[in-house]
């Protein structure tokens, strides 16, 4: 859905066999969700390589969410609290690591004047004004907008999520690929820059499950809508973390995943609804 425009160092083949690709899941995985996963000897700098697995993270979030939300809606729950469980399950699975992000980005950006000061709010775990504001705006927006997709039908919300949840992961890896790291240490900076390959990868997976269940949910205008927005949202919290902080930092990476998924969830509910 995006494109990375900053190349990484050369690295070595992208390798398609089995066993790497497991242990690229279950990095991948381990880093982005509580799922019980053994990652074995996975350390943060495993990722470079194994961000390539991170849309498919975000399916398999996503999937799990949908099939909470048919349950619920197969018994009779109504449209908005049957998303409000799966929009809970969907903070549940990744212990709310993305929505922390996008706390600590909103108090970060509009808490402070000067560069330095944003980065120490960022790091503070305390949640400010910005942060809780935004969080909410973050529940309410996928309620509402999953809600209205399943007034149009329970299979097309279904597939909302998956395509919402791999999409934004995506986003992440791009994010990573072209700003560099605002700080000298941190999370982000363990993790390096994905590979080039990983983010082409990353970027084929993410089109080979979001154009499907884009499509499924609202047919070429949701592909339309929802990657339009979903592009908008991405350079839009890119070019603020340019503006801000100079580069992005593992809070910023979780602005993105939540922002774009609240992007995709919401053009899809309004071609849905046309």
């Amino acid at each position: 859905m995006f494109e990375d425009d900053r190349q990484t160092d050369a690295p070595p083949p992208d390798s398609l066999s089995a066993e790497e690709w497991t242990q690229d899941l279950k990095a991948a995985t381990g880093f982005l969700s509580r799922l019980p996963v053994r990652t074995g000897d996975f350390s943060v700098s495993d990722l470079r390589r194994a961000a390539r697995a991170f849309p498919l993270v975000g399916a398999g979030i996503g999937f799990l969410a949908a099939v909470l939300l048919l349950i619920c809606l197969a018994i009779d729950m109504s449209a908005p609290l049957a998303s409000a469980f799966a929009v809970a399950s969907l903070s549940i699975m990744t212990g709310a690591l993305h929505e922390d992000g996008l706390s600590d980005t909103a108090d970060g950006f509009f808490g402070s004047a000067d560069r330095n000061g944003k980065l120490k709010i960022m790091r503070d775990s305390a949640s400010g004004t910005f942060g809780v504001l935004s969080l909410i705006f973050a529940v309410i927006a996928k309620i509402a907008a999953l809600a209205q997709i399943i007034a149009v039908g329970a299979v097309e919300a279904a597939a909302a999520l998956v395509a919402a949840e791999t999409i934004s992961r995506h986003g992440m890896v791009i994010l990573m690929t072209s700003t560099p790291q605002a700080r000298s240490d941190g999370v982000a900076v363990m993790a390096g820059q994905p590979f080039s390959q990983a983010a082409r990868t990353s970027l084929f997976i993410s089109l080979a499950i979001g154009l499907p269940t884009l499509w499924l949910t609202a047919g070429m205008q949701g592909i339309a809508v929802a990657g339009g927005l979903a592009v908008l949202a991405f350079f839009g919290v890119k070019e603020l973390a340019k503006r801000h902080i100079g580069g992005h930092t593992g809070d910023v990476c979780g602005a993105v995943q939540q922002l774009v998924a609240i992007a995709v969830l919401v053009g899809l509910a309004i071609a849905a609804g046309d």
